[in-house]
């Protein structure tokens, strides 16, 4: 039984099952009372019956219904992720559980078809695994690249235009990028490069060629104030009227868990200021609406 619930089977909606048995052969699917209908598989061009062991226990399947038979898709549920960003009308998420078993893939990015972000297909995927570390975050660079970030690692992703779903982006490592940030919401997106409070207790940037260190000049408090083991709680904003990047993080020394201290960073200057220290704890931040006009004296 489905909900909500139908008195025929929609034609052309995707439906997922989670199979619990193995099939023994051919296999129909019958919902909601309605007549059963055959399940077909797609083999070199046709469709055709399943097999014994078609249906693995424990996999979740999509089908839909072409008005005759249920056929096995290509599209898998949308992914439980570490973060997602979307550029060139596809969604990308990083750090995905599997959605066909309870597995984590820590170093895959998946990405629906274009302008449709409710359809991930089976092939639009690609494993990181040269870089040997966790994806933590995603950000973009423009509508058609971004960057994918891992905890020691980045990789500029680029679309491909004309390309077909599972080759519809390339990656290439960042070269010398050893640190990466410490969290999703800790890369901020500010007038065309990534800033991000990194896993060395730092402030970094990168504008998707190379990534350098901004954070010299403060480095000796910095590297000191943060609470290593609540790292995963830093974020931060881009004030664009003032020009302004702040970061919140917890400090080892305040009796509060949570982020009550903050980095600012004028872009205007090119300066941080000193450290900001709050009464109450900060869990996320982001700006919420500018509003700007010009006047006139009368």
């Amino acid at each position: 039984t489905t909900t909500p619930t139908f008195a025929t089977y929609p034609v052309n909606t995707q439906i997922f099952i989670a199979v619990v048995n193995a099939n023994t052969g051919a296999s129909t699917l019958a919902l909601n009372g309605i007549a059963a209908k055959n399940i077909l598989k797609l083999s070199g061009g046709v469709l055709i019956a399943l097999v014994i062991g078609d249906l693995v226990p424990g996999t979740t399947y999509n089908l839909s219904y072409d008005g005759t038979e249920f056929v096995i898709g290509t599209n898998l549920p949308a992914p439980v992720c570490r973060d997602v960003m979307a550029i060139a009308g596809r969604l990308l998420a990083v750090n995905i559980t599997s959605p066909t078993a309870p597995t984590l893939l820590v170093q895959e990015v998946v990405w629906t078809t274009a302008f449709d972000f409710t359809k991930w297909p089976a092939l639009a995927f690609k494993n990181l695994v040269d870089t040997d570390d966790i994806l933590v975050a995603a950000r973009p660079l423009g509508n058609f690249a971004g960057v994918v970030y891992g905890t020691e690692s980045a990789s500029l992703v680029q679309a491909v235009a004309g390309a077909t779903d599972p080759a519809a982006f390339q990656f290439t490592p960042l070269q010398g990028v050893a640190v990466g940030p410490c969290g999703s919401a800790a890369v901020i997106v500010a007038e065309g490069l990534h800033y991000f409070f990194s896993t060395d207790l730092s402030i970094w940037a990168c504008d998707g060629s190379s990534a350098w260190h901004l954070s010299d000049a403060i480095d000796p408090l910095i590297n000191n104030d943060p609470q290593p083991s609540l790292l995963s709680q830093v974020h931060g904003f881009y004030y664009p009227g003032y020009r302004q990047l702040w970061f919140f993080y917890p400090s080892r020394y305040s009796l509060l868990a949570g982020p009550t201290n903050a980095i600012l960073y004028r872009l205007s200057r090119g300066v941080f200021e000193p450290v900001q220290i709050f009464s109450e704890v900060s869990r996320s931040s982001c700006l919420a609406t500018e509003l700007s006009a010009t006047t006139w004296d009368m």
